[in-house]
């Protein structure tokens, strides 16, 4: 049976999180699935680690060490239900979030699989986490993004993510952010964006408007890709009842000069896209002055790093050098 989803899943020096959010995969068998795991040049033998696991686990594995796509044709092996196979590629370099997860689609959409699922490494899935994904999109044809439930995993009952709003200057909001789960609605609702951590795409709609912008390498390419599939006119909604857990703050950190340089440079490069110009205008007038205290107070805290984070994400916007930061590790 032709798998109905592949399952994009980024690693990078990750591989203990990336086996954990694996074994909690395994567990899923009401949906035929592929994982597609994408390994950004890790330092870490997360490659080798990760073929160890696949191999005690008896699944079939096909492995890449360029990133080309290539045709995989289903095979006498595969179970009939479940996890299906892996598909490794082992790259020589850091592509990033973006283009490592257009990676994964563009081989999704090679095997001829109809849906695809982006997947933090950072997570662990409830058993039944797909296949609501899966009826929900099969039943409404004008869909173009699904988000789930995220909860925290070091606090299953409360709520990381369960949808998101923008205000007028697109800053974002999380719904029910640390929230009981028992204060999310049960039928599924529209929101503004769905978040990385976990998105579902019918590759339809990556036909049709491309997937995530590659300038961004990593953080707001989220917020990006819906801005874009809503102005297409697909609809975007929660599917409160698939849920998986969020180990907050694992693939950058939760403040360091990383996160503050992609958050700072990105926020800048989405916002000059999609502000009205006096509006963009207003926004640098208050913005820029913000960004320099918030870079004073981190150089206090943290050290000199976020002086040059902060220059590096000014002179990048301006100079429009996006992609991967060139201080960036590995």
């Amino acid at each position: 049976m032709k798998p109905k989803v592949s399952i994009i899943i980024l690693n990078w020096n990750g591989w203990k999180d990336t086996i954990e959010c694996l074994e909690s995969l395994v567990k899923v068998n009401n949906v035929n699935f592929e994982i597609i795991l994408i390994d950004n040049a890790s330092s870490d033998n997360s490659a080798d680690n990760l073929i160890k696991w696949n191999r005690s686990h008896s699944i079939p594995l096909f492995h890449f060490s360029e990133a080309h796509v290539k045709q995989i044709i289903a095979s006498s092996e595969e179970k009939t239900s479940g996890m299906q196979r892996v598909i490794l590629f082992r790259l020589p370099d850091n592509l990033g979030f973006c283009a490592g997860n257009n990676l994964g689609i563009r081989q999704a959409q090679a095997n001829g699989i109809p849906y695809a699922v982006i997947l933090n490494n950072d997570t662990l899935v409830d058993p039944n986490f797909l296949l609501p994904l899966v009826e929900y999109a099969e039943a409404n044809s004008s869909t173009g993004l699904l988000g789930c439930q995220i909860r925290y995993a070091d606090d299953q009952n409360k709520v990381w993510w369960g949808g998101g709003t923008f205000n007028a200057w697109l800053g974002s909001k999380r719904l029910y952010d640390k929230e009981s789960s028992d204060q999310v609605p049960v039928k599924p609702y529209r929101t503004d964006w769905v978040s990385g951590c976990m998105t579902f795409i019918p590759l339809s709609v990556f036909s049709l408007i491309g997937g995530y912008d590659e300038k961004f390498f990593i953080w707001c390419e989220e917020w990006d890709l819906s801005l874009r599939v809503g102005r297409a006119g697909y609809e975007m909604t929660v599917i409160p009842t698939s849920v998986i857990y969020h180990k907050v703050g694992k693939s950058l950190g939760l403040v360091s000069p990383l996160t503050y340089y992609y958050s700072f440079r990105n926020l800048l490069l989405l916002r000059s896209r999609y502000l009205p110009r006096w509006e963009w205008i207003c926004f640098l007038v208050i913005y820029i002055p913000y960004k320099f205290l918030q870079m004073i107070y981190h150089v206090i805290k943290f050290g000199r790093s976020f002086w040059t984070a902060y220059w590096d994400s000014v002179f990048d916007f301006v100079f429009k050098r996006f992609g991967k930061w060139q201080r960036h590790p590995g």
